[in-house]
């Protein structure tokens, strides 16, 4: 046991938890949890701390499973066992090794897999699920310190409730999800004018996978699009450029820089934003290589960020209202917006249960550690997004109230009375849980308001 100062990456936002607990084993896992029913603390999990938001802080207890790793088993029909706290980028390196692959990986994967389900993280293309929608079951701590196995054969009511759990079920010891055949990735990436990229959008949905940039300032729209291909040989020599946002240490650092004096001349952040875009985007390139190197990308810096998913048919116009904000705005968007899709699931509190979606994400970056103003640009953006009925993306700024979240999720009760069966004494409610959720239903006035060294 530990005490220390948490922060996520992004460094927006942080703890003190009073203990901070390192298990190594499941028997010990659950006698944590035990003890912190008794002793009435609450317990979030902890991993690659990647989340923007405050959903994993927690100032009573945390638990890291790191040291709990074990090495991933792979399984007949592919299905792949691993542990909850491996990282994206591990197991993605040991399916290669099996000539299997995940179906799609973020823009990150230095996110654990529980981490990385817990919000149904995504990838882009019309033809992947996020990956939620890829798992197949779970082991997992509950809320009174009890093993369950949750999957097609036990308990197989609370899989769409496990498959995005938001932090609120237990500890994921261990996630079973589904696998594809290895593939690589042959990208084309082009600069084009915003008329005329939206224009063929549909048709290019049709591609395996489909991202678009829109660069504010430079008032044009990047667009990546990529072609699964067979893997290649061992050894093989691919094309020089990795993806086009690995940046030189010398651009990153002079884009932060005149960030940084934005907070004093706030008219340099379009000029700055047609600075980047001209360094950082090629106007054409094609490339191809393995998709875990292709898929991802450099995030830059600490950031401030929201997303959000909009139902597929309102795409275009919610994407023309956000680069007509970001035009009226010019001196709080920052480069770039990104605009992805993901194939419909039945996850109950996955962003795309029901249908395909497309994901509209916007950053405010924080040069060397400092705000800026991004508030009134994140609430119109937000506002934009609700008027088209889109869900926000659980792990980033959101300021939705559970009410209205209630009425675009139609499972949100089946989630809340699996919320109930696994964790009945809230011992996994924090801030985050009782602003986004609302609190526990199966706990009492007195319990939710009261728990005993609650400071989450």
């Amino acid at each position: 046991m530990r005490t220390a100062t948490v922060t996520n990456w992004a460094r927006t936002h942080r703890c003190k938890p009073r203990r901070l607990h390192f298990p190594h084993g499941e028997e010990e896992l659950c006698d944590i949890l035990k003890q912190c029913v008794a002793s009435e603390d609450t317990v979030r999990f902890i991993g690659g701390r990647n989340s923007p938001n405050d959903m994993a802080m927690s100032d009573s207890v945390l638990i890291d499973m790191n040291a709990m790793q074990q090495p991933p088993v792979l399984c007949p029909d592919n299905i792949v066992r691993v542990s909850g706290g491996t990282t994206l980028e591990t197991l993605s390196r040991f399916l290669k090794q099996h000539g299997k692959s995940l179906a799609t990986l973020g823009a990150i994967s230095r996110q654990t897999v529980a981490g990385a389900i817990a919000t149904a993280t995504h990838g882009t293309g019309l033809l992947v699920g996020n990956l939620s929608s890829y798992v197949a079951g779970a082991r997992i701590a509950n809320g009174l310190g009890e093993l369950v196995t949750i999957s097609a054969h036990s308990h197989a009511d609370r899989l769409p409730a496990i498959a995005c759990h938001l932090g609120q079920l237990g500890g994921l010891i261990e996630v079973s999800m589904r696998v594809v055949e290895d593939f690589d990735l042959e990208v084309s990436e082009a600069l084009l004018d915003v008329e005329s990229a939206l224009a063929r959008m549909d048709d290019d949905l049709q591609s395996d996978h489909l991202r678009l940039h829109y660069l504010p300032g430079a008032d044009k729209i990047f667009q990546w699009r990529a072609t699964r291909i067979a893997p290649a040989a061992p050894g093989t020599a691919f094309s020089p450029a990795r993806n086009h946002r690995a940046l030189s240490f010398f651009a990153k650092r002079c884009y932060e820089a005149m960030l940084y004096g934005s907070m004093f001349v706030p008219s340099v952040i379009p000029r700055a934003n047609r600075w980047f875009a001209k360094r950082s985007y090629p106007l054409r390139r094609r490339t191809n290589g393995p998709n875990h190197d292709l898929f991802t990308m450099d995030c830059l810096f600490s950031q401030h960020t929201t997303e959000w998913a909009v139902p597929l048919p309102h795409a275009r116009k919610v994407i023309e209202e956000v680069i007509a904000l970001c035009r009226r705005m010019p001196c709080a968007a920052h480069v770039p917006i990104e605009i992805r899709f993901a194939a419909g699931d039945e996850v109950w509190m996955s962003p795309c249960q029901g249908a395909p979606r497309c994901y509209i994400g916007a950053v405010s970056y924080r040069p060397f550690g400092k705000d800026l103003e991004h508030r009134r640009y994140f609430e119109h953006l937000e506002a934009l997004m609700l008027a088209a009925c889109a869900r926000p993306h659980w792990a980033k700024t959101f300021t939705v109230t559970p009410d209205r979240l209630r009425t675009i999720y139609p499972y949100w009760d089946r989630f809340e009375h699996v919320r109930t069966q696994m964790d009945p004494h809230g011992l996994f409610d924090n801030a985050y849980s009782r602003r986004v959720l609302g609190t526990n239903s199966s706990t009492t006035s007195e319990h939710s308001h009261e728990r005993k060294h609650s400071y989450a």
